[in-house]
């Protein structure tokens, strides 16, 4: 499930420290050459949402350029 059709209640999506889940598809996180973003993705314990521990979900980041980076994390 996409990153917006999530409630802010149960995600959070930080980028340097900057709320960024609201804007994240009207903006996204600006990246330059050489520099790096550290970004924050938390996740609210809710079974209803399939946030529980030792669930797997997967990571997609999508750059300007059109290229995928998926990665799969299982949760503590």
């Amino acid at each position: 499930m996409p990153l917006g059709d999530y409630e802010t209640d149960n995600v959070t999506l930080t980028a340097d420290g900057t709320d960024v889940h609201a804007t994240l598809y009207t903006t996204g996180v600006l990246v330059t050459k050489g520099n790096s973003v550290t970004l924050i993705l938390g996740l609210i314990k809710d079974q209803s949402v399939g946030f529980t521990p030792g669930a797997r979900i997967e990571i997609k980041i999508h750059t300007a350029a059109g290229k995928d980076y998926p990665s799969s994390v299982k949760l503590p």
